[in-house]
């Protein structure tokens, strides 16, 4: 009993977070898609969107842990990589592949390699 009183805290601390996390994130994104690309407010937005999505990230799995409920997991996990790989593509702009992204593209699915 006590274990789950414990655990039912810790997802209301958690839950104003995610709340304001996922505020700040809207607004951002608002604000990224409505600012011209490249300048100043564009990347601003874009950075504090992406830690907003980590603190998004970060709360809701002990949160969908604790309600044992597997699809906000997964809504997590999804969401959060795909803001990820936004990021990831946004730094790399010259599109130029790194071993491991060469390695993924060109390999049959017989030899993963490279430590993928």
């Amino acid at each position: 009993m006590f274990y789950r009183r414990t655990m039912n805290e810790m997802a209301q601390v958690l839950l104003p977070v995610h709340i304001l996390a996922g505020t700040i994130a809207l607004l951002c994104a608002a604000l990224a898609v409505s600012s011209e690309k490249g300048k100043k407010l564009h990347v601003l937005s874009g950075r504090t969107y992406i830690w907003c999505m980590v603190a998004i990230f970060l709360t809701a799995i002990p949160m969908s842990i604790i309600s044992s409920n597997i699809f906000l997991f997964l809504i997590a996990v999804f969401s959060f990589y795909l803001a990820f790989s936004g990021m990831r593509f946004a730094r790399n702009r010259k599109n130029s592949e790194t071993l491991n992204q060469y390695a993924w593209r060109h390999d049959s699915g017989n030899y993963r390699c490279f430590g993928c």
